[in-house]
């Protein structure tokens, strides 16, 4: 039995990845279109070791980047969540990544509104971060649905040494409030569950 850390109203973000799911993240992680601003296709390595580094940051510090399940089917739809990327230790960053065939449903805003009330109301953060290149608009207007606005523009030292130009977006906890997010992305409280 794998636990659901966050439930909205048609999915559930799951405390660790089942076996079927790190099939189905490493199919979507091969997709040449999912991966079009993200560095390209992964190994299985690489994809399973992004997994394990996801649930690490749950372990670890409550945060992560999980699997999201559809609750009509129980299918994987992506991963979404909040960790701490290299370029802005200080920070936390919202992420999220999709396969093509749930682009366009809401999911990477009904999750990520689950993960940011989760930072805010229960984990205390002051101000959470996202991060994409200047040429994702896709994800960038998800920032813009879920009230984060534009914070810098930078350039970053990718792991092979290539740089890579990114914008930068933001959200206090305070406006996170203001602006009514917990119910733009139609979430219940986080609470324990189980998943069969």
């Amino acid at each position: 039995m794998v636990a659901t850390l966050l439930r909205t109203e048609r999915l559930d973000v799951l405390t660790r990845w089942r076996p079927p799911d790190l099939d189905a993240y490493f199919a979507l992680n091969t997709d040449p279109e999912v991966m079009t601003h993200l560095g390209g296709p992964m190994t299985r390595e690489a994809s399973d070791g992004f997994a394990r580094y996801g649930e690490a940051f749950h372990e670890r510090e409550g945060l992560g980047l999980l699997p999201v399940v559809r609750r009509a089917d129980d299918v994987l739809l992506g991963m979404c969540g909040l960790h701490r990327h290299r370029w802005y230790p200080d920070d936390v960053e919202v992420g999220w990544r999709f396969a093509r065939h749930a682009w366009g449903h809401g999911y990477a805003t009904e999750s990520a509104a689950a993960w940011l009330h989760r930072g805010f109301a229960d984990l205390g953060l002051p101000r959470v971060i996202s991060i994409t290149t200047p040429e994702n608009v896709r994800s960038q207007a998800v920032m813009r649905r879920l009230g984060l606005t534009f914070d810098h523009a930078a350039t970053q030292v990718q792991r092979d040494g290539s740089p890579i130009d990114v914008v930068v977006h933001s959200i206090t906890a305070q406006g996170f409030t203001e602006q009514g997010s917990t119910e733009q992305g139609s979430t219940e409280q986080s609470r324990p569950a189980t998943q069969p």
